[in-house]
């Protein structure tokens, strides 16, 4: 019963936030088993928390994508010039 007073009270975003993802599911569930009621706010805050969960995995994963193209180009580069040598040493022997 102490656990549906505290469910059906209502709570700020902030206190919303600061709850852990089990305490939120709890929490819905205990409303929801009680009142037959489903509290989008509960599945709300949980659905945004994964989403920026994603969206940061995800800036993550283009950060490391940019940093391997700059070290490719960076190889690129000295294979470019390491070619251009060896051309020019061959082409240096073939005459002397």
């Amino acid at each position: 019963m102490d656990r549906f007073l505290e469910a059906r009270s209502e709570r700020s975003w902030a206190d919303l936030q600061d709850l852990s993802d089990e305490d939120l599911i709890a929490l819905h569930d205990a409303l929801s088993n009680t009142t037959g009621l489903k509290p989008d706010y509960y599945r709300d805050e949980l659905r945004y928390r994964r989403q920026l969960d994603l969206a940061r995995r995800q800036t993550n994963l283009a950060q490391e994508m940019q940093s391997l193209t700059r070290v490719m180009l960076r190889l690129t580069v000295v294979i470019a010039f390491l070619t251009l040598v060896v051309t020019v040493a061959t082409i240096y022997n073939a005459i002397f």
